[in-house]
């Protein structure tokens, strides 16, 4: 998530002034963020035309984090055929997921 405060200019503007990851929670502030965050989505086409609701946003801070999270918006949109992840289909996802785990387990 995207930590925010108003700045008086020629009038208020809302300007991001550091980032929270949404997974491990660590916060970084300043003008020095890591290369490394990753922002991105999941949702399914389920619920027609009210699957808009299904979309939820993440902002990750690391690859463990990102993976984290790639596991849990899988349970959250296993059930949908149509899924996406982070603009991948869900059977994609889950290649990516079974083609990582024994890189994750050497760490």
């Amino acid at each position: 998530m995207e930590i925010t405060k108003q700045v008086k200019a020629t009038g208020f503007k809302k300007v991001t002034v550091g980032y929270k990851c949404d997974i491990c929670k660590k916060q970084h502030d300043g003008e020095d963020y890591p290369d490394s965050w990753c922002y991105f989505s999941h949702s399914h086409q389920g619920w027609g035309n009210d699957s808009i609701d299904s979309y939820e946003y993440f902002l990750v801070c690391s690859p463990e984090c990102y993976f984290k999270q790639l596991i849990e918006s899988l349970k959250d949109v296993g059930g949908y055929s149509d899924s996406k992840i982070d603009d991948k289909e869900k059977d994609f996802v889950i290649h990516l997921l079974e083609f990582a785990k024994p890189l994750m387990l050497k760490t």
